[in-house]
């Protein structure tokens, strides 16, 4: 009996390690290793094509990419098209309050705010992109009926980053929604009894009992989706490609311009882009966690 149960034990554990090993190995083989080479590449001349064209020149695409003034644009390109996190985080909490506040229905509620997180982002891109069509787009539309004029959104260099962020904004309300929703669901109601016992008013409760409450909900919201901002590039090519003037030219739309569509740089080049850029968002997560957390309450 006893070593029918060691058996059993011993099959248990190799089963685990077979199936816990296998993400692993996944990670290594299309995470860790193409990492690496990126991280060799990025101090060559790598074109892309040929491995044996890979010759080490040391800190020059570091050097090139610093004091490139395209590379900088791209970069404040980039911190803008982010504004649309802590908007749509704002806008998603008031919905999300509103939606706590409803008895029936609730469900349904989320699942229609969900919808856009569940579509391909290239469909909503391109609908998005038909929405604000100069010449066809309902939005020009709704305003040539109104006040006999259109406006040139996906044209302007000063309007078309607006459109990226409205769109932003709307693509991720619902993932926002649910997880906000949720956290508001956990706030211990006696609190709110309490406050308003005291005389509070609902500015002074939603402020100083909500949001304290849900703080690590937003902080979470905040970190991952301004990681992901960071990294967008679907969007940006997909509507506009560069833009009306580079005005939609990111990081990421830099690193693929001149690794598909930059003959003088190549690979190399662009690997070392996203280097710079890794250690970019690295460093803004460090910052989240040790300035932006510390007004984080975990005492609930």
């Amino acid at each position: 009996m006893v070593n029918r149960s060691k058996k059993k034990i011993n099959n248990d554990v190799v089963w685990g390690v077979v199936f816990s090993i296998l993400p692993v190995i996944g990670f290594f083989l299309f995470g860790f290793l193409p990492m690496m080479f990126s991280l060799y590449v990025g101090f060559s001349d790598y074109n892309g094509l040929d491995l044996n064209t890979i010759n080490f020149i040391g800190f020059r695409n570091y050097v090139t990419i610093l004091n490139d003034s395209m590379f900088w644009r791209s970069t404040l390109v980039t911190l803008y098209g982010s504004l649309s996190v802590p908007l749509g985080i704002i806008i998603s909490l008031f919905i999300a309050k509103a939606i706590s506040s409803v008895k029936v229905g609730q469900g349904a509620y989320m699942v229609c705010a969900f919808i856009p997180n569940v579509c391909s982002l290239v469909a909503v891109t391109m609908i998005w992109k038909w929405m604000f069509n100069y010449e066809f787009g309902i939005v020009n539309n709704v305003i040539y009926s109104i006040f006999g004029s259109k406006i040139q959104w996906l044209e302007s260099e000063n309007l078309v980053m607006i459109v990226y962020i409205l769109m932003a904004i709307w693509t991720t309300l619902g993932y926002n929604i649910i997880l906000l929703t949720a956290a508001l669901s956990h706030v211990d109601e006696r609190l709110y009894e309490a406050a308003k016992l005291d005389g509070a008013g609902g500015f002074t409760i939603f402020f100083k009992i909500t949001i304290p409450m849900i703080s690590p909900t937003i902080f979470y919201l905040f970190t991952t989706c301004i990681i992901a901002s960071l990294q967008d590039f679907t969007r940006y090519m997909v509507m506009t490609g560069k833009g009306p003037n580079y005005a939609t030219f990111t990081v990421v739309y830099y690193l693929y311009d001149h690794a598909f569509d930059n003959a003088l740089t190549g690979m190399g080049y662009a690997s070392a882009v996203g280097w710079i850029l890794s250690i970019f968002i690295g460093l803004i997560t460090i910052f989240n966690f040790k300035v932006v957390n510390k007004m984080v309450n975990y005492d609930v």
